[in-house]
């Protein structure tokens, strides 16, 4: 019966010292303690931040302001499209006099140059919504890991609760 009691408490002098602190030092169990003190330390580092982003805000711009700009540059493309076609067609008409077909060469070049201007903003937009997509995703992987270690210091304490309840005064 002796060794229930080991089993069940620590010393009293345990209790005293848990009762006047928080956290992991509230509990008076040395293996509770342990535990809760090793799965404290990477509450920290992925809840504060420390092993990466916690948060899906970041960047000038949020995810939808982001989808707006993909889809305001790929309308964009479009239209430079439109015009690029419009001019070949212009130049390639065969009743121009050398000043109309030098300036449809002209307005087709700089169609061609506005498609590749547009081209290069799609891209450049293309990128930042991946890497918007990479940091939410990267978020969300921190945040459940910070969950799972608030879980487990939650069932550390949960535990030493129940076996505190179940603990009772030595008979005198």
């Amino acid at each position: 019966m002796g060794g229930l009691g080991v089993a069940l408490a620590d010393k009293l002098s345990d209790f005293k010292n848990a009762a006047s602190n928080d956290g992991c030092e509230s509990i008076p169990y040395s293996d509770y303690h342990s535990t809760c003190t090793s799965q404290h330390s990477p509450v920290h580092e992925w809840c504060d931040g420390g092993r990466g982003a916690v948060s899906c805000i970041g960047g000038e711009s949020g995810t939808r302001q982001i989808k707006d700009a993909v889809d305001k540059a790929q309308r964009a493309l479009e239209t430079a499209k439109d015009a690029k076609r419009t001019a070949d067609s212009n130049r390639s008409k065969s009743n121009l006099t050398d000043d109309q077909k030098r300036a449809a060469e002209e307005e087709y070049k700089k169609a061609s140059d506005t498609v590749d201007q547009a081209e290069k903003a799609l891209e450049q937009t293309q990128k930042d919504l991946e890497a918007r997509g990479k940091l939410v995703s990267e978020a969300i992987y921190n945040i459940d890991k910070c969950l799972d270690y608030r879980r487990a210091v939650m069932n550390v304490f949960s535990s030493a609760q129940d076996r505190v309840r179940n603990e009772s005064d030595p008979p005198e």
